[in-house]
């Protein structure tokens, strides 16, 4: 350990409780949103009638970000990566870049629908970060292959 701040981050002081301190938050809201879903996921299935689409999407919405949270809070208080080099397997990556892509999309559509062309700011955002996330994930595809 030294105290050079030009030193890699996992040679850096204290990165290891740090590190265990943010999983442990992680998982922690993984927890609360896996609870969240399954309430969800229940309430909807003892009401006996369709659900609406609001209701679909808040449940894939919550159902990813439970998978992501818990994934990566479990992954940084075991303090190791995958298999694959990466706190995320290749699926979950493509899922969230197929998430934002989607959200992306939507939002720059109702933009443009509206005229409010200087609000694609956030759309274009959102679809940087799909494709980063896509990336991502050929990348961690490509180090078990």
């Amino acid at each position: 350990m030294s105290n050079d701040p030009n030193a890699p981050l996992e040679n850096q002081p204290g990165t290891l409780w740090i590190q265990r301190a943010v999983g442990v938050s992680a998982l922690l809201v993984g927890l609360a949103l896996g609870w969240l879903f399954a309430y969800s996921a229940f309430s909807v299935a003892t009401r006996g009638n369709a659900a609406d689409t609001f209701v679909w999407v808040f449940l894939t919405v919550v159902g990813l970000l439970t998978a992501f949270f818990a994934s990566v809070g479990w992954r940084l208080v075991l303090n190791r990566s995958n298999r694959h080099g990466s706190l995320l397997t290749p699926a979950l990556w493509f899922a969230i870049a197929l998430l934002f892509a989607i959200c992306g999309l939507g939002i720059a559509g109702m933009v443009i629908a509206q005229g409010r062309f200087g609000d694609l700011l956030a759309p274009g955002c959102a679809l940087a970060f799909a494709l980063l996330a896509a990336r991502a994930g050929r990348r961690a595809m490509k180090k078990t292959g």
